[in-house]
C-alpha cells in the first residue's frame, strides 16, 4: 500500500482505529491490574502462611522442661499435646482455605511433610492430595504430586501412586520430574508384581538418559529384577 492510499485509508477508517487502540489499552491495563493484584493477593497469603509455620515450628522446637534430661528428649517421638493439635489444625485449615492460590501449595507441602515425618501419614496425604495436581504448570503442584507419590509408595499404595505418577511424565511442563516419575512407576509395577511392565519402563529410562544418574539406577533395578526372577525360577 502506497503512504497517499494509507492515508486516505487512515483518515476514513480513524475512528476504528481509535476504538481499536483504546480497547487494546484497557485489555493491557485490565491484565496488569489482574498481575498486579493477584500478586498483592499471593503476598498477603504467603505472610498470614508463614506466621502459622513460624508458631508451630517454634512449638515443636521447644523443650518440655529446663532439665538437662529434659533438653536430650526433644529429638525423640514427638509427643501431640493438645496444643500442639490445635496448632497444626489452625495452620490447615488456613492452607486449605486457600485452594487457588499457588504459595500456599507450598506451605501444603511443608505442612504435609511435618504431619508425615511425625506419624500422621494419613493426615499428610489427605491435605496434599487438595494440591497434588500434576497437570497444572506450576513446578509447586508438580512437587507437592511427587511428595504425594512418594507417600503412597513408601505405604505400599502403588495403585494409588501410578496415576499421579503417569499424569506427571505426561505433562511437557513437569520435565524435571520425568526421569525420577518414571523411575517411581518401574518400582511401582515391580510391587504390583508386573514385572515385565517395570523391565519396559527400566529400559525406556536406560535409552532416554544413557548419561544420566538415573540410567545407573535403571540398570541397578532392572538386574536386580532379572536376578529375583531366577532365584524364583530355581526354586
Amino acid at each position: 500500500m502506497n503512504p497517499e492510499r494509507f492515508v486516505f485509508w487512515l483518515e476514513k477508517n480513524l475512528k476504528a482505529v481509535l476504538l481499536a487502540f483504546v480497547f487494546g489499552l484497557f485489555l493491557v491495563g485490565g491484565w496488569v491490574a489482574h498481575n498486579w493484584w493477584e500478586q498483592k493477593q499471593e503476598i498477603k497469603i504467603s505472610k498470614s502462611l508463614y506466621q502459622f509455620q513460624k508458631d508451630l515450628q517454634l512449638l515443636a522446637e521447644k523443650p518440655k522442661g529446663d532439665s538437662l534430661k529434659d533438653l536430650e528428649k526433644k529429638d525423640e517421638k514427638l509427643i501431640w499435646t493438645e496444643e500442639l493439635r490445635s496448632k497444626t489444625s489452625a495452620y490447615e485449615r488456613a492452607v486449605r482455605e486457600k485452594p487457588k492460590s499457588r504459595i500456599a501449595v507450598r506451605f501444603a507441602i511443608d505442612l504435609a511433610d511435618f504431619y508425615y515425618r511425625h506419624q500422621k501419614k494419613q493426615k499428610a496425604k489427605n491435605l496434599l492430595s487438595l494440591f497434588a495436581l500434576a497437570g497444572k504448570s506450576s513446578s509447586l503442584y508438580h512437587l507437592a504430586s511427587f511428595q504425594l507419590a512418594t507417600y503412597y509408595i513408601n505405604d505400599r499404595d502403588c495403585q494409588k501412586a501410578l496415576p499421579v505418577l503417569k499424569t506427571l511424565s505426561a505433562n511437557e511442563k513437569a520435565q524435571t520430574f520425568h526421569a525420577e516419575s518414571a523411575l517411581q512407576q518401574g518400582i511401582c509395577l515391580e510391587f504390583l508384581n508386573q514385572g515385565h511392565l517395570a523391565l519396559e519402563q527400566y529400559d525406556k529410562l536406560i535409552n532416554e538418559y544413557p548419561e544420566d544418574y538415573i540410567s545407573r539406577l535403571a540398570k541397578n533395578y532392572k538386574n536386580l529384577l532379572i536376578l529375583n526372577k531366577k532365584l524364583k525360577g530355581k526354586k
